[in-house]
């Protein structure tokens, strides 16, 4: 058998470890190795800044189940075919859907409501411009920050066109009475 060339002996290296030669292909897989690190140190801050991103969020979410204002009307069909699969703002003690609670409770409480929501967009958005000033590893966090965003936004938007049609119907009854 032939004698083992020196980098198949045990240690692994490719050539002796004296030797000036071998000292600058160490300086190179340092480099090597450097970058390596420094990318890796990337991969962990943008998953620890996901995590941070998540935390934040979900207790917005949750924040917004407990508003309940402006959440998707339950019909039949969507409710069948959904049912136990997403969040449902739904569940409360007091027993009513989404549609009675923003058809008969007060325009104050659903402009407090509209109140809330600006405010979580602003906290939203504040947090996706500080974000933004990283360049590498957010995508992921500023498409489920926009996501949020957008979701606060339909439903704000949802509660102000409830606004606007209670008091358009409580200013008709208030001219057809005075005509009678």
């Amino acid at each position: 058998a032939d004698p083992l060339a020196f980098k198949d002996m045990p240690g692994g290296f490719a050539a002796p470890l004296g030797d000036a030669s071998a000292a600058k292909n160490m300086k190179e897989l340092s480099t090597e190795q450097e970058f390596g690190h420094e990318k890796e140190k990337e991969i962990f801050e943008g998953v620890e800044l996901m995590r941070r991103v998540m935390d934040n969020l979900l207790d917005w979410w949750n924040h917004i189940l407990q508003i309940r204002h402006g959440a998707p009307y339950d019909d039949d069909a969507d409710s069948a075919q959904f049912d136990g699969m997403a969040d449902t703002p739904q569940a409360s003690d007091d027993g009513c859907t989404a549609l009675q609670l923003d058809t008969f409770v007060g325009l104050d409480v659903l402009d407090r409501a509209v109140a809330e929501f600006d405010t979580l967009i602003g906290g939203a958005i504040a947090q996706l411009r500080e974000i933004k000033k990283r360049e590498k590893g957010t995508k992921n966090v500023r498409f489920v920050i926009a996501m949020f965003v957008d979701a606060c936004r339909l439903r704000r938007e949802k509660i102000q066109n409830t606004i606007s049609a209670r008091q358009l119907s409580e200013h008709k009854r208030g001219i057809g009475s005075a005509l009678l």
